[in-house]
């Protein structure tokens, strides 16, 4: 299962935010235990620099979050295209839109988001950590006999 992780689910791992965080952590466990396949756009990457650096006060420790964050998630290209079809997407946040393009080009089969109200009208389904979460770990349903 190819997942697209916003930023914020990131942040919320990295800086132990709460209460998200015990949902986002789960949800980077399962991307670097390779239960799911975790992509990140490239664009989250010098997001998640920002935050993280303005946070630590200190350029190594950053650098070396993203390091082992990238060691977890792929990280997906935006192209020229995905911009521009952004401009024209029903999703109204221009960078969730952005986000919802280079998913649908990268064939994402969903977006974890804490910002679901953002993604509205996505082609993309979106879910919650929580709420991925457990579908992730659902059992089989199991044929009645």
């Amino acid at each position: 299962m190819n997942v697209l992780v916003d930023t914020c689910v990131i942040i919320d791992s990295l800086q132990h935010r709460m209460p998200f965080a015990q949902y986002s952590d789960a949800l980077c466990l399962e991307a670097a235990s390779g239960k799911i396949s975790g992509f990140i756009t490239a664009n989250s990457i010098s997001e998640i620099y920002y935050i993280l650096h303005r946070s630590l006060h200190n350029n190594n420790d950053a650098r070396e979050a993203l390091k082992k964050l990238c060691l977890s998630f792929g990280i997906l290209d935006t192209t020229e295209m995905d911009c521009i079809n952004a401009l024209s997407s029903p999703v109204s946040d221009f960078e969730d839109a952005i986000t919802v393009e280079t998913g649908t080009r990268c064939h994402i089969d969903s977006i974890v988001t804490q910002n679901t109200k953002n993604f509205k009208n996505s082609t993309l389904i979106v879910y919650e950590p929580d709420e991925f979460l457990k579908i992730l770990n659902e059992e089989p349903k199991r044929e009645k006999t």
